[in-house]
C-alpha cells in the first residue's frame, strides 16, 4: 500500500535528488524512497563518480560497508568451487559471469564510496 504526502525539502536536496534520478533514469520519488529506505540501490556506473558525490552521508557508508548478499556470496562459491573442479555446466558458467559481474560493479561502488567517506571525514584512511 502507499500513501500520497506533501513534504517540504530545501532545494538543495531537491536538486541532489532531482540529478541523481537525471543519471540512473528513474523517477525523483523513486530516488526519495530509496533515500528513506536505507538501501543500496545498483547505480550505473558511468556515472558512479557523481553519483557517490549526491549521496547523503547515510548513504554513502552505507554503499562503503556494503557487501555481496548472503545468498548470492553462498551461490558464487558453490560456482566458484564447480569451475575449479571442471564440472560447470554452460548454464552455471553464464550464471557465474553474472555473478562476478555483480561483485566487480559493487567492488568498485563500494571504493568510490569510501574515497568520498574519507573526503568528507566520516571514515578514516587506512594507514599502510
Amino acid at each position: 500500500m502507499t500513501l500520497q504526502i506533501t513534504i517540504n525539502v530545501s532545494e538543495d536536496n531537491y536538486r541532489r535528488a532531482e540529478r541523481l534520478a537525471q543519471l540512473t533514469g528513474r523517477t525523483v520519488q523513486d530516488v526519495v524512497e530509496e533515500q528513506l529506505n536505507g538501501s543500496v540501490p545498483h547505480y550505473p556506473l558511468e556515472h558512479i563518480e557523481e553519483i557517490v558525490k549526491l549521496l547523503s552521508d547515510a548513504q554513502v557508508l552505507l554503499l562503503a560497508n556494503s557487501m555481496m548478499d548472503a545468498v548470492r556470496l553462498e551461490r558464487f562459491s558453490e560456482l566458484m568451487e564447480r569451475n575449479r573442479s571442471g564440472v560447470i555446466s554452460k548454464a552455471e558458467r553464464d550464471e557465474l559471469e553474472s555473478l562476478l559481474k555483480v561483485y566487480h560493479q559493487g567492488n568498485l561502488m563500494k571504493g568510490h564510496a569510501i574515497g568520498e567517506a574519507i573526503q568528507r571525514g566520516l571514515m578514516q584512511p587506512i594507514n599502510s
